[in-house]
């Protein structure tokens, strides 16, 4: 963890923050918002990689238990337990 991320901000005053900050309460000059930005890159987050709601819903079956219960409803259907396998899925969808 930074040293940024370890100082408890929403606890500090505002005179506290200014100064750590190195900047002012009418904020910095355009020479050093230049310079912070060229140093520390612009203020945005990283961009990952999307995860679509199929994905999401895919995902949930690679879990082993999931795939016991699958297994179940595989044998439920072809022992004709019609009540048995319907169930059985709908645990498995609303589990997802």
């Amino acid at each position: 963890m930074s040293r940024s991320e370890e100082r408890p901000w929403h606890a500090l005053d505002v005179e506290e923050v200014l100064g750590t900050l190195s900047t002012t309460r009418s904020g910095l000059t355009d020479d050093e918002a230049s310079e912070r930005l060229r140093k520390y890159g612009p203020n945005e987050l990283p961009t990952g990689r999307r995860l679509v709601a199929l994905r999401i819903f895919a995902n949930q079956f690679k879990d082993v238990f999931v795939a016991i219960l699958l297994v179940a409803t595989a044998i439920s259907a072809f022992l004709g337990k019609v009540v048995d396998t319907l169930v059985i899925v709908a645990v498995v969808v609303a589990n997802a």
